[in-house]
C-alpha cells in the first residue's frame, strides 16, 4: 500500500472514530482510548512525511554512469524503445493509466462509480547527460501527470465510443474520463534501490522490500519535499487541535471549565503538542 493510500486510510479512520463519538456510541473509556489512537495515527503520518523529506534531502543525486548497488536518486527523462500510446489523449508514454466513472442517483444516495479502468506499464529507461539506466516500475509509487479529464453526457460521442456500452443502474447519464501518463522524453524524478540486471552487466532501479522508498514521479524533487513538509506540519497541527475538539464536543458545557475534566484530556493534548516539536 502506497504512502497516499495509507494517509487516506488513517484520515478516514480518524473521522469515522470522531463520527462514532458524535453519535454517542463510545463510553468515557473508549473516548480516552480513541483519543490516543487518533493522536498516534496522526503522529505516524506526520513523522512519515518528515522521514521522507529528510531522505530526499540527504540522498545525493547520482548520475546514470555512477549508479551503485543501494538506494539512489536520479533525475532525467523517460525513454523507451517501444513506447505506449495512451487511450484517450493518445500521448506517447512509458506508462499510462485510465479510469471511467459514471454518476448515479437513487432514492438513498448518489455518487460516482468506477465502471472501467486500465493501463499499460513496462520497464523503461531514465536518460541524463551521461547515459541511461533501466527502471522497472513494478510496485513503485507512481506520481504521474493527468493529461486527459473530461466529463460528458450520452450525446457526446466519447460516452460510448471509449466507455462501456451499457449503463449502471440509476445512471444519470454522465461519465468522467481521466487518464494519467509518464510521457516520453519528459523529466522524471526517481528514488529507489539499484541492483544488478539479470540480462547484462549493468544496474537497474527496481522494487526492494527493504528499501524505504521507491518513487517514480513527473514532479520535481523540490515539489515533493514541499509536499512532505506541509504534510508534516498539517498532521502535527491536527494532532494538537484534536483534543480541543474532543473537549468541546464531548465534555458537558457545565464541566468544560472543571479542572478534573481537563486533567483527563491534558495528557493526550501534551502528547499531540510536544511530540511533533
Amino acid at each position: 500500500m502506497g504512502k497516499l493510500a495509507l494517509q487516506i486510510f488513517y484520515v478516514v479512520a480518524t473521522f469515522v472514530v470522531l463520527g462514532l463519538w458524535i453519535w454517542g456510541i463510545f463510553s468515557a473509556y473508549f473516548f480516552a482510548v480513541g483519543t490516543v489512537l487518533i493522536l498516534a495515527l496522526l503522529l505516524w503520518c506526520s513523522f512519515s512525511s518528515l522521514k521522507r523529506r529528510r531522505l530526499m534531502e540527504d540522498l545525493p543525486t547520482s548520475k546514470t554512469t555512477g549508479v551503485f548497488i543501494g538506494l539512489v536518486e536520479l533525475k532525467g527523462t523517460a525513454e523507451s524503445e517501444s513506447p505506449f500510446k495512451s487511450v484517450f489523449a493518445e500521448k506517447s508514454c512509458v506508462q499510462y493509466s485510465w479510469k471511467i466513472k459514471e454518476h448515479y442517483n437513487d432514492a438513498e444516495n448518489s455518487g460516482w462509480l468506477t465502471v472501467a479502468s486500465g493501463g499499460e506499464s513496462a520497464p523503461f529507461y531514465l536518460r541524463d547527460d551521461y547515459g541511461i539506466v533501466r527502471i522497472d516500475p513494478d510496485q513503485a509509487e507512481i506520481v504521474d501527470e493527468t493529461v486527459f479529464s473530461q466529463t460528458c453526457k450520452k450525446k457526446d460521442p466519447l460516452y460510448f465510443s471509449k466507455g462501456p456500452s451499457t449503463e449502471i443502474t440509476n445512471s444519470t447519464g454522465k461519465r468522467i474520463f481521466t487518464e494519467k501518463v509518464i510521457e516520453l522524453h519528459k523529466p522524471i524524478y526517481v528514488v529507489g534501490q539499484a541492483r544488478e540486471r539479470q540480462d547484462c552487466v549493468a544496474a537497474e532501479i527496481a522494487y526492494d522490500e527493504h528499501a524505504p522508498l521507491f518513487l517514480i514521479s513527473t514532479e520535481s524533487e523540490e515539489s515533493h519535499r514541499t509536499d512532505e513538509l506541509l504534510g508534516f506540519f498539517g498532521y502535527a497541527l491536527f494532532a494538537v487541535i484534536v483534543p480541543f475538539i474532543a473537549v468541546v464536543l464531548f465534555i458537558p458545557e457545565d464541566e468544560i471549565f472543571d479542572p478534573h475534566s481537563w486533567q483527563a484530556i491534558l495528557p493526550f493534548w501534551l502528547s499531540g503538542a510536544v511530540i511533533p516539536i
